[in-house]
C-alpha cells in the first residue's frame, strides 16, 4: 500500500495512546499520511521513500515526518524494518534546505552563549514535560522552529532505541542532514555511485544533530577531517572510513529489502533491548548490569523457551550444536515466528 498526501496530525511519541481509525482499528504506519514521504509494506518490511522534489532537500516538513514515522514504528507491531531510500531519482536526502537555513539566520537573533543554552533547554524541558498540549502550544510561539529541532532530536536517538530495524539505502548523494540522520539508522546500504559530504564548516556551521554518532561510527579525527576537507567522498571511500556498511552494485533497494526480510523476523522486543546495549555512552558497569536484566527478563519468555526447545530437537542424535549442524533455520528466521503474540 502507498500513501501520499498532506500531514494531518501533529507529530506524535511513543508513549501516547495508539491512534485507531473510525472503526477502532489501530492506525498502521504505512496508512499515516506524510507530506514528503510514499510509503509501502511488504510482510514485516516498511519501505519509506523520501519525497521532496526536484532536489530532495531536508526541510521542516521532512522533520515533521520523520519524527512521526518513527514514533508510529515504535508501537506499530508489523514493522520489524524500516528501509529509507530517496524517492526522487538519483537523490537520497541531499543536504538541509539552504534557503531555510538562511531565512532563519535572517530572523533569528543573536545571543550569548549561556543565554541560547537556557533557551534551548527550557524549550526542551518545556516540550518533554508538557508532552503533546505542550508542544502543540509551542508550535504557536517564535520558539516554534527550536522546538521542533528538539523533537526531531529525540526522534533521532529514539532509533537507537527502535524495536525495528532501520536501514538507509542510499541511492544518490546524501549530505549534511542526510549523512547526520542517517547516522542514527542501525545499517548504511549504498550504490556504487552515492556520494557523501559534510559542508557545514565550510559554510560556518557545526553538525546539528550528529556529531556524536558521526563520530562513533568513524572515530573523532576521521570525522574533524572529513568536515574540514568539505568534499565529496565516493562509496568506496565512505565504506573504507567505516560510515557505509555495504556498497550495492545492483539494486540498492531491491539489496537493502534481501537484509531487511531477514532482520524484521527478529524479535522486536530483543531488538530494541540489544540496541540499547550497543548504543547507550554508560560505564560498563552500568552495561553489565543491564545485560543482567535483560537475560532475566528475556530467558524465561514464551518466545525464548521455544527457540530453545526447538533447538535442541534439531540437534541431531549424536547432540552436535544446531549451529554447526542445521543453523540455517533459525539464521533464516524460519525455525519460528519470534513475533508471534
Amino acid at each position: 500500500m502507498t500513501t501520499t498526501g498532506p500531514v494531518t496530525d501533529a507529530p506524535i511519541d511513543s508513549a501516547s495512546p495508539v491512534r485507531r481509525n473510525p472503526r477502532g482499528h489501530a492506525v498502521r504506519t504505512v496508512d499515516l499520511a506524510y507530506s514528503t514521504f510514499r510509503c509501502d509494506q511488504s510482510g514485516r518490511v516498511l519501505t519509506v521513500r523520501v519525497d521532496a522534489p526536484p532536489f530532495n532537500f531536508m526541510t521542516a516538513a521532512m522533520q515533521e515526518d520523520f519524527i512521526r514515522l518513527v514514533a508510529a514504528v515504535a508501537r506499530d507491531s508489523s514493522v520489524g524494518a524500516v528501509i529509507v531510500t530517496g524517492g526522487v531519482p538519483g537523490r537520497y536526502i541531499t543536504h538541509y534546505d539552504i534557503a531555510d537555513l538562511l531565512h532563519s539566520a535572517g530572523t533569528g537573533r543573536p545571543m550569548p552563549r549561556a543565554v541560547a543554552s537556557l533557551v534551548v533547554r527550557s524549550i526542551k524541558t518545556i516540550s518533554s514535560v508538557g508532552g503533546e498540549p505542550a508542544r502543540r502550544l509551542l508550535q504557536r510561539t517564535p520558539a516554534a522552529s527550536l522546538a521542533r529541532l528538539g523533537q526531531f532530536q529525540a526522534a533521532c536517538a529514539a532509533i537507537l532505541h527502535s524495536p525495528a530495524v532501520w536501514i538507509a539505502a542510499i541511492d544518490g548523494p546524501c549530505g549534511g542532514g542526510g549523512i547526520e540522520l542517517s547516522g542514527y539508522f542501525d545499517l548504511r546500504v549504498a550504490a556504487r555511485d552515492a556520494s557523501f559530504m559534510l559542508p557545514e564548516l565550510s559554510i560556518s556551521l557545526s553538525t546539528t544533530f550528529g556529531a556524536k554518532r558521526l563520530a562513533a561510527l568513524v572515530g573523532p579525527s576521521r570525522a574533524l577531517k572529513i568536515m574540514l576537507d568539505a568534499r565529496a567522498l565516493t562509496a568506496t571511500e565512505a565504506e573504507e572510513a567505516g560510515w557505509v556498511d555495504a556498497i550495492s552494485d545492483d539494486d540498492v533497494v531491491v539489496d537493502a529489502q534481501s537484509l531487511a526480510g531477514l532482520y524484521s523476523r527478529r524479535p522486536r522486543d530483543v531488538i530494541a533491548a540489544q540496541k540499547a546495549l550497543l548504543n547507550d555512552t554508560v560505564p560498563m558497569s552500568e552495561s553489565l548490569t543491564r545485560e543482567a536484566i535483560d537475560q532475566t527478563v528475556g530467558l524465561p519468555s514464551a518466545s525464548t523457551r521455544a527457540a530453545l526447545t526447538l533447538w535442541l530437537k534439531m540437534q541431531n542424535p549424536a547432540g552436535d550444536s544446531t549451529f554447526l549442524t542445521d543453523p540455517e533455520p533459525f539464521q533464516a528466521g524460519t525455525a519460528l515466528d519470534l513475533n508471534a503474540s
